[in-house]
C-alpha cells in the first residue's frame, strides 16, 4: 500500500499560497518552502489580480503536505501566509462565479444609469414621498411656523405662573383658618367675668333675704 492512499482525496503535491509581500522575490520562497522538501517549480503571479499569490510544486506529495501543514498561518514577512492544495476544478469554479457574479453587477449598474438618465427627478420625487412631504409648500409647514421650542418654553411658563397662584391662594386660606381659630380660643376680657361673678352673689344674697323672709311653719298651726 502506497503513502498516497491513505491521505486525503484534496493532497497533492502542487501548493497554492495567498496573502503574500508583494515585495517577496523567488528565492525567498524557495528558501521558505524548500525547508520541507525537493521543490519542482514556483510560480508567482504577476498581474493585478494575482499579485501576493503563488503556486509551489513539490517532488513528493508527502513533503508538500509538511508545508501545508507547517506553514497555513505562518507568519512571513509581517504577512500571515494561506497555503491551500491546489485544486484546478475547485478554482475554475469559483473563477466563474466571480465573474458571472461581477456580469449581474454591471448589468445593475446599466440599468440604474439609464433609469437615472430617463428620469432625472425620480431620486427627488422618491425622497418626497417617503418624507410624507411631496407637493406641500415648507413655509406653510407647522414645523417651519412656530417652532415646536418656543412652544414648549411657553407651556412651561404658564404652568409655572399657575403654580404659584395656587400656592399663594393656598396660603391666604391656611392664614385666615388659623386666625379664625385663634379668635375662637381667645379668652373673656376680665370685665365681662367680674360682671357675672357680680351677678352671681346678687342673686345669691337675694336667695338667702328670701329665705330669711319666709314664715317658719311648726306642726298643724295657723298662720300668724
Amino acid at each position: 500500500m502506497s503513502r498516497s492512499s491513505k491521505l486525503a482525496p484534496e493532497v497533492n503535491r502542487a501548493l497554492f499560497v495567498k496573502n503574500l509581500s508583494y515585495n517577496v522575490s523567488a528565492d525567498d520562497l524557495y528558501d521558505l518552502f524548500g525547508r520541507f522538501g525537493s521543490i519542482r517549480q514556483i510560480r508567482q503571479g504577476i498581474a493585478n489580480n494575482t499579485k501576493g499569490t503563488a503556486f509551489v510544486v513539490y517532488e513528493d506529495v508527502m513533503d508538500a503536505k509538511a508545508a501545508c501543514d507547517k506553514l497555513n498561518g505562518f507568519n512571513f514577512q509581517n504577512r500571515y501566509l494561506v497555503v491551500l492544495y491546489h485544486q484546478p476544478e475547485k478554482m475554475a469554479k469559483s473563477e466563474a462565479n466571480l465573474a458571472e457574479r461581477q456580469e449581474n453587477l454591471e448589468k445593475l449598474k446599466q440599468e440604474h444609469a439609464q433609469k437615472t438618465a430617463d428620469d432625472p427627478d425620480d431620486r427627488t420625487s422618491f425622497k418626497r414621498k417617503d418624507s410624507g412631504m411631496s407637493g406641500m409648500d415648507p413655509s406653510k409647514s407647522p414645523e417651519t411656523a412656530t417652532p415646536k421650542t418656543r412652544d414648549f418654553a411657553t407651556t412651561n411658563t404658564n404652568t409655572t405662573n399657575r403654580n404659584v397662584r395656587n400656592e399663594k391662594h393656598d396660603t391666604n386660606n391656611t392664614k385666615a383658618a388659623v386666625d379664625k381659630s385663634s379668635s375662637k380660643m381667645t379668652p373673656a376680657p376680665a370685665s365681662v367675668l367680674g360682671e357675672s361673678k357680680h351677678k352671681e352673689n346678687l342673686n345669691m344674697l337675694r336667695r338667702m333675704k328670701n329665705m330669711a323672709l319666709a314664715p317658719l311653719h311648726i306642726g298643724g298651726g295657723a298662720k300668724a
